[in-house]
């Protein structure tokens, strides 16, 4: 599983997601408000960023999978969302999101 289909797999079945990208949001919303106003991010920006943010966070789970599961030539979907499904991935990065602050 690349990393872009991990992210995928987590934005349709973590029931936290659209709740980090709403914290993540509203923490760069607060951070523009801070910078003057010929250098503030525009929307647009502002979403690449909160992607970003996404990217990153989830990139130490991705890690941690591939280091146990690795990347199966065959079966590799399968064999990473029954690891995923076995180690309650799933509730663990849920439960981290809804504990979640930024500073």
């Amino acid at each position: 599983m690349t990393i872009n289909e991990f992210l995928e797999f987590l934005e349709k079945h973590l029931s936290n997601y659209n709740l980090f990208i709403e914290k993540s949001t509203e923490y760069q919303l607060e951070k523009n408000k801070k910078r003057t106003p010929k250098k503030r991010w525009d929307e647009k920006k502002i979403n690449r960023v909160v992607n970003g943010m996404w990217k990153s966070s989830m990139q130490v789970a991705y890690d941690k999978v591939k280091s146990e599961v690795g990347v199966p030539r065959y079966d590799g979907y399968e064999k990473w969302t029954d690891f995923i499904e076995k180690n309650d991935l799933l509730e663990a990065i849920n439960n981290s999101i809804s504990e979640l602050e930024f500073e």
